[in-house]
């Protein structure tokens, strides 16, 4: 999870935060399957909820993006991750 991360750190910061998180939520769960912890356990959960929270809205974001061809709500896309919703040249289908 953290090699696309990095990939994609250049321009597209969504993306960045649900994929790093969810290269932490692979951590904490590995923690608690080696430990058997309920501290790790707790841990894993919370960060699990977190990356839902994370994923919903990356993907509420990009959905509203692509039907509305601009940005509705931050997606954090900077240098050419910025270009790909005004990019010219390219139709939708009818």
């Amino acid at each position: 999870m953290l090699v696309p991360a990095t990939a994609a750190a250049s321009g597209k910061l969504v993306a960045v935060a649900v994929l790093g998180t969810t290269a932490l939520r692979f951590a904490c769960t590995g923690m608690y399957e080696l430990t058997a912890s309920k501290t790790w356990e707790d841990i894993a959960g919370v960060v699990g909820l977190t990356l839902f929270a994370i994923a919903v809205y990356a993907a509420l974001a990009m959905a509203l993006e692509e039907a509305r061809r601009a940005t509705v709500l931050p997606t954090g896309r900077r240098g050419s991750g910025a270009d790909v919703v005004d990019e010219p040249g390219i139709r939708r289908q009818l």
